[in-house]
């Protein structure tokens, strides 16, 4: 089982995608941007796992020193915007250099300090710790962006898991991605993204791990509805309009304030319009425990103006998805709580508003949600209310439309995210291998091709340890190739037996040097594959390969113990299609005419204790829990204790014809 160190500034909700990232990888160490609690620190050890706060690496004497760092940079600054030069640039474009400069370090003490201490931590962290993925659920942010930033100065990998989806197109500051990829709910929260240029490589679909479990929930709807009926003596047999409320959060000039007092106006209006027409309701205002308050003052001046007992609104501070479930119609605006519940088979209407309508559209026409402007909102309800066929086509229009706002329906959507950052995790460990097969090198290459997973990551390497060279690869996936992309000169997505590769601009003889990394085992036909490389290969061509070992001791231990995906042996790639031992791979490679030169073996540091304790004692035999290994020789326990094989070979000439 590989073990990570990951960096998260995810938000509590995310938690449990960290927890299942552990279990998945035991051992793994989880580096948190906010300090944990009691709590946190007890889920992940109970997962396997260890979780520190990243400030913890930055003592009081390295804090010092940080701080009058910055503290001289500020002087710094404040001395330019004190300067001639400062007042000529205001000047030239009419500017007050008074307030420019009060605003400018208002921004910098507010913002940079914090963002200053938070990256010298996280080298303190990485040295000691070396990061494998960042986990962000923000790049806008001031934190969020000195933390993407951060990893990529580093070369670490960055993953944006999208806290809700994004009804109109990144704009302004947001008007970007800074993380190498982004996860987001379904194709829908893709379409802003590639609407401002970002390559759709970098958008993952995996679904919400928050919305996962939303599926076992809709099966309890009943029983739900009759919880929060006894909870909160509201009656279960009227029909229930949850209005969802939103909040500004003020970070744009377009950002309207009085969105949701507007919305609620019209939303208690028609609730009265609904009584006076014989209508009998429950009207329950969904709202954040920290906003009761004034939202409650405000429910009561909206009742007393339009005459609506405001004894029969119930202001509800919990159970937000419980509500999504069993609301009969579920009103909101340009809120993710929309999609909840039309993803759940709830009616949902969403009122329109004029920041929505100018940067949208918000929904799809067939979406499953009615959008109305809220002056409208009175007939929508009773139609809705009235016609059961109504209700069913809204149903059957959300059905179809769901896998495009959440491919999660299923509840995967945390085993999704989990596999993204331990494919993201896992360059690291691939450059580390990549070092070993250019380490077989007998001459510097010139036009390079990469095989196998973390194809970027080779490049990368390669680059690194021998300067430019021409470096084409292909990626059997889109992940893959999000990762690679940046790295690489030519790339194309697929299986490369698949491929039109002459359409793809290959020519015979064209690659000095292939670097195949796991490639093999991961082919449904391994010869194929090498039979398909052979004509691009020039008669002088290094072919250096990377193969998982399948006699490891830790692999064999688990088969002996009734696991055979090679969870702790770190060999659980769950695209491997088969495994090799030394023998099959040597036995390969004749048959498909290709010398083996130099052969090295990657131990595996897990059994450096076996290697150890009986490198001195053999040949002889070798036990290990409830396995006994008979004339073990040298020879042997260096092929037992090692996780992989790098092999330089070259092609042979084809035989000649009879």
């Amino acid at each position: 089982m590989s073990k990570y160190t990951v960096f998260s500034s995810l938000w509590g909700r995310n938690f449990a995608v960290l927890e299942a990232f552990v279990q998945r990888h035991g051992g793994s160490l989880v580096i948190s941007e906010n300090d944990p609690g009691p709590v946190e620190h007890q889920r992940i050890a109970q997962s396997g796992g260890q979780v520190l706060g990243v400030r913890s690496f930055l003592d009081a004497p390295a804090q010092a020193a940080v701080r009058a760092t910055y503290a001289q940079r500020r002087q710094a600054l404040g001395d330019h915007l004190d300067s001639a030069t400062w007042q000529a640039q205001c000047a030239a474009h009419g500017w007050s250099p008074e307030l420019m400069a009060r605003a400018a370090l208002g921004q910098v003490d507010q913002q940079l300090k914090k963002a200053v201490l938070l990256t010298a931590a996280l080298d303190r962290a990485h040295a000691q710790h070396p990061i494998d993925v960042v986990v962000v659920a923000e790049d806008v942010t001031p934190t969020g962006r000195a933390v993407t930033g951060w990893a990529r100065q580093r070369g670490v990998p960055s993953l944006q898991l999208a806290h809700g989806l994004a009804f109109t197109p990144p704009y302004t500051i947001s008007e970007g991605l800074d993380t190498d990829l982004l996860a987001v709910f379904g194709d829908r929260g893709k379409d802003g993204f590639l609407d401002i240029g970002v390559h759709p490589d970098r958008l993952i679909a995996t679904g919400n791990p928050t919305w996962d479990d939303y599926p076992a929930m809709v099966q309890r709807r009943s029983a739900l509805r009759a919880e929060l009926a006894a909870a909160h003596q509201i009656p279960a047999q009227l029909p229930w309009l949850v209005f969802g409320t939103t909040w500004c959060a003020y970070v744009s000039a377009r950002n309207d304030g009085g969105i949701n007092s507007h919305c609620l106006e019209h939303y208690i209006i028609a609730c009265r319009k609904l009584q006076l027409m014989g209508v009998e309701v429950q009207p329950v205002v969904k709202s954040r425990p920290n906003n009761s308050a004034a939202l409650l003052a405000e429910i009561q001046l909206l009742c007393q103006r339009h005459h609506y007992p405001q004894e029969r609104v119930l202001l509800a501070t919990g159970d937000p998805k419980a509500w999504v479930v069993s609301a009969d119609v579920f009103i909101s605006m340009d809120s993710n709580l929309g999609v909840e519940a039309m993803l759940c088979g709830t009616t949902s209407i969403n009122l329109l508003n004029g920041q929505g309508v100018m940067l949208g559209p918000c929904l799809d026409s067939h979406s499953g949600i009615v959008e109305v402007d809220p002056s409208g909102l009175l007939p929508v309800l009773c139609r809705v209310l009235s016609n059961p066929e109504v209700r069913a086509e809204l149903r059957a229009q959300g059905q179809a439309s769901a896998l495009r706002y959440n491919i999660g329906i299923d509840g995967r959507a945390t085993e999704r995210v989990v596999d993204l950052m331990a494919r993201m995790a896992g360059q690291r460990h691939a450059r580390a291998l990549a070092s070993y097969q250019l380490g077989l090198l007998t001459r510097r290459p010139g036009r390079v091709l990469v095989l196998g997973r973390a194809t970027g990551s080779a490049a990368r390497t390669l680059r690194q340890q021998l300067g430019q060279c021409e470096v084409w690869g292909v990626e059997p996936d889109a992940l893959g190739a999000a990762l690679s992309r940046p790295h690489m000169d030519h790339l194309l997505v697929g299986e490369l037996t698949d491929l039109d590769l002459p359409a793809a601009g290959w020519r015979p003889e064209m690659f000095d040097t292939v670097l195949l990394d796991d490639a093999l085992q991961c082919a449904a036909d391994p010869a194929q594959l090498l039979r398909t490389l052979r004509p691009y290969l020039r008669a002088d061509a290094q072919l250096l390969l990377c193969v998982t070992n399948a006699r490891n001791l830790r692999l064999a231990q688990e088969l002996l113990s009734g696991r055979c995906h090679g969870e702790r042996s770190g060999m659980d790639d769950q695209r491997y299609a088969r495994l090799f031992s030394y023998q099959d791979i040597l036995r390969l490679l004749a048959l498909q005419r290709c010398a083996v030169g130099q052969v090295s073996c990657v131990p595996d540091a897990a059994l450096d204790d076996i290697k150890t304790a009986y490198q001195d004692r053999l040949p002889g035999d070798l036990t290990l829990d409830r396995l006994v290994l008979r004339d073990v020789s040298a020879a042997d326990l260096v092929e037992l204790t090692a996780q992989y094989f790098v092999l330089r070979c070259a092609p042979l000439p084809e035989p000649l014809a009879a």
